[in-house]
């Protein structure tokens, strides 16, 4: 079995998610993806699932927990099993509407940074926190620590309660990140100066690594909306900066 989906149970209350994780811990398993969304799943549950991500018979690369209040206590469970894992080879991790807040970006990014001491084939590489709380502390956390990760590709921090605050950490983040290539940002609450800020940083990234930005929220104007669009398409990119200096052939 390669995947392992437990969404079929409305409800995995602390002991059954207890016996579940005991009998994935004592035998081998090739379980690659493990799906519980919408399953009801409290901050009790994730501490027993948290034992059977540190144990040697967890080679999960997939972890899906999406519509489960876990809360920020939860993830901490999940964290921690997944640090004190050798070989934990998660790398992508969904979590929306998880009822998580500041506390979570703080933790996760600790966790990439702990992660970023592994091979770089166990790397996290995609990130689900569509509509959650962890708003411009969370989000100032992970931008700091994705200015240098290389490697996370999918980031969804959708409907998260950002303001500017927020939104410029990320800009920062992306004048320098070289991996990300998928960003979901809207539904958030921006105002038009810092929007301008955040398509600048776009433009200033040498990578020209993202290929999709979902980007918008509720005061967005159609001016605003029109110049950002305007601004991404109508400049050159880094690319076609780099080529035009290039010297050109006798």
């Amino acid at each position: 079995i390669e995947v392992l989906d437990l969404a079929i149970a409305k409800e995995l209350s602390a002991p059954a998610m207890t016996a579940i994780s005991t009998c994935l811990s004592i035998q081998d398993n090739n379980i690659a993806i493990l799906t519980a969304e919408n399953c009801q799943i409290m901050p009790e549950a994730c501490k027993s699932l948290g034992i059977y991500l540190y144990s040697d018979n967890c080679f999960l690369s997939c972890l899906l927990l999406s519509d489960n209040p876990i809360k920020d206590e939860g993830l901490d469970y999940i964290l921690k099993g997944l640090k004190h894992n050798p070989h934990s080879v998660i790398r992508a991790l969904f979590l929306k509407s998880c009822v998580l807040g500041p506390e979570s970006g703080v933790r996760l990014a600790h966790y990439l940074r702990m992660n970023e001491m592994k091979d770089p084939l166990l790397f996290l590489r995609m990130i689900d926190l569509r509509d959650n709380q962890i708003g411009n502390i969370g989000v100032e956390h992970l931008a700091e620590i994705l200015m240098t990760n290389q490697l996370v590709i999918y980031l969804d921090i959708s409907k998260n309660c950002i303001s500017d605050k927020g939104l410029k950490a990320l800009s920062k983040m992306m004048r320098s990140n070289q991996s990300i290539k998928v960003l979901y940002l809207h539904e958030n609450n921006f105002g038009e100066e810092v929007t301008y800020l955040f398509a600048s940083s776009i433009l200033q990234n040498e990578s020209d690594m993202l290929t999709n930005l979902k980007f918008g929220y509720a005061n967005c104007t159609e001016g605003t909306l029109l110049y950002f669009i305007c601004l991404l398409y109508t400049s050159p990119s880094p690319r076609d900066r780099q080529k035009s200096r290039m010297p050109s052939s006798a």
